[in-house]
């Protein structure tokens, strides 16, 4: 495996990481609103779109790498993140965004 390869499943794991954490303190604080029209600050507003880019930049970065068992796996990951985590806020701002 060479450096490129390493540097990309490692940024894509903290990715990966970043989700967990901030699915756990939704979770465990339901501070995290889904809804765009809601009540927001700078931090909800900042993890909404970081929620929607993430996924992109780790999908790319997945199609960089060389191994290909290890490049499968992490575009399927990458697939569940994208789907489990950014369709919902994707869904509600393209909605707020419609209503103007």
């Amino acid at each position: 495996m060479n450096k490129n390869s390493v540097i990309y499943t490692a940024i894509t794991i903290i990715i990966w990481l970043f989700f967990i954490a901030v699915k756990y303190y939704n979770v465990k604080y339901g501070a995290f609103s889904v809804s765009p029209w809601g009540a927001h600050n700078f931090v909800n507003i900042t993890l909404q779109l970081c929620f929607i880019v993430l996924p992109i930049v780790a999908l790319v970065l997945s199609l960089l790498i060389n191994q290909r068992p290890l490049k499968y796996i992490l575009l399927l990951g990458n697939l569940v993140t994208f789907y489990s985590f950014s369709i919902a806020f994707i869904l509600a701002w393209l909605d707020y965004f419609r209503g103007f």
